[in-house]
């Protein structure tokens, strides 16, 4: 069904809730069947908004993000901007969130309750009167905050009407920003002797600012984006993507570093000897005992998720045992 609506919203919005529960689409293009086995490739470039529950039940701070959200690196970095959001026990902001949820509620029930009275009264005046009131309130601005009509009728204009590019300005600023990470990170690389290091940002995050950039431009009805556009989307990307991929290690292009890519290595090659093909064994005896090998623990989580996205391992019993496939 997701992917049936990712075709009929080519180059729309789409909405998607639990999206751990897909079949990872790893490519802006969906391969179809047909009954005769024939195989083609149908375009499904959307934009999608998407909002998946941590697989533990809840957000483990000892684990990367990539662990938490149990998806390849080549599907989270099909997102331009990824917002870790964690229940933190605040009772401000409880408070505030409790306020809004009720808020919403109650709303919604005095709209509902004012539709029911209406279609209570017929046709005639209390259609008239209503239409006055309580069925033009998406209509109606609310002090500073826009309604919802007017919202829609805003990003219709603008997806319509608003086609923003790169000033030269915003291209250089980019430039700049791109070349000064990277160099940055490799006299870091060669100040701590690590060679082929790798680098926090590559040319697939790149692109996603340049398409944040782009729609900030297109928000303020803009010919063209500039550096302040572009200031904003590298501070959105950090506050989001960036946090993500520094809370642990994310697994994303450029986001490992090659050390513990070799321990990582290490780790699977062990676990390829260590367990015969069809047999099964715990994770934590395995943690445990790579542990006293001088391994870290993520090292080894890491590696037993990777085999896992592979298809080499499969878990079962609630993640708790692991058997080797192949």
């Amino acid at each position: 069904m997701v992917f049936g609506g990712l075709l009929l919203l080519f180059g729309s919005f789409e909405c998607i809730n639990l999206l751990f529960f897909l079949f990872p689409v790893s490519s802006p293009s969906l391969p179809c069947s047909s009954l005769e086995g024939i195989t083609t490739i149908l375009n499904s470039r959307s934009s999608v908004l998407a909002a998946a529950n941590p697989v533990y039940g809840r957000y483990d701070d000892y684990k990367s993000a990539a662990e938490n959200i149990d998806f390849l690196p080549t599907i989270l970095s099909r997102f331009d901007l990824i917002f870790i959001v964690r229940d933190i026990r605040d009772a401000a902001r409880d408070r505030t969130i409790a306020r809004h949820v009720l808020s919403v509620h109650i709303n919604a029930s005095r709209a509902g309750g004012a539709r029911r009275k209406t279609s209570s009264l017929g046709p005639g005046l209390g259609n008239n009167t209503i239409q006055d009131s309580s069925m033009n309130n998406d209509d109606e601005d609310d002090g500073d905050d826009l309604s919802l009509g007017s919202m829609k009728r805003y990003i219709m204009y603008c997806r319509n009407r608003c086609a923003p590019t790169l000033s030269e300005e915003a291209t250089l600023m980019l430039r700049s920003h791109y070349v000064s990470i990277r160099n940055s990170q490799r006299l870091r690389a060669a100040q701590e002797g690590a060679s082929n290091a790798a680098v926090p940002i590559t040319v697939r995050q790149l692109e996603a600012i340049v398409r944040i950039s782009e729609s900030l431009a297109k928000l303020t009805l803009s010919r063209e984006a500039t550096p302040e556009h572009v200031a904003e989307a590298i501070r959105l990307f950090k506050v989001s993507t960036g946090h993500a991929a520094n809370s642990g290690s994310m697994a994303a292009e450029g986001f490992l570093r090659p050390e513990m890519a070799t321990q990582i290595q290490e780790v699977e090659d062990q676990i390829k000897r260590r367990v015969a093909i069809g047999s099964d064994a715990r994770v934590k005896r395995l943690v445990d005992e790579f542990s006293r090998k001088g391994f870290p623990e993520f090292a080894v989580r890491k590696a037993l998720h990777v085999m896992v996205a592979r298809g080499e391992l499969m878990q079962h019993q609630r993640r708790k045992v692991v058997q080797r496939l192949r």
